[in-house]
């Protein structure tokens, strides 16, 4: 189950955790941030308007989600999905990027 429309915040890797751990939504309490695999999931490849996550499910912003996946070759930094244009990366844990969370 995805959270269909995220908080508009920008939060650092540390807050995006904290933020999903600690949502309260539709009665659930046991939210978090999605791993890469799950977060790569939600991108439709074969639709783009403006975006390319299932627009039917979701409400999110053309841009750069944290998973909660370490990137392997730096600690410090972990991988990212961003829609706008389907690709992933990875960003330092202490960048501001937005946060959709799952349970």
């Amino acid at each position: 189950m995805w959270q269909s429309v995220p908080d508009t915040a920008i939060l650092t890797w540390d807050n995006a955790k904290t933020y999903c751990d600690n949502l309260t939504l539709a009665g659930y309490t046991d939210w978090r941030l999605p791993n890469i695999t799950e977060l790569k999931s939600i991108i439709d490849y074969s639709y783009f308007a403006s975006n390319y996550w299932y627009e039917s499910h979701f409400t999110l912003e053309a841009a750069y989600y944290w998973s909660s996946t370490t990137y392997a070759g730096s600690t410090a930094d972990a991988h990212l999905v961003y829609f706008l244009i389907a690709g992933t990366n990875y960003g330092s844990k202490t960048s501001t990027y937005r946060a959709v969370c799952v349970r």
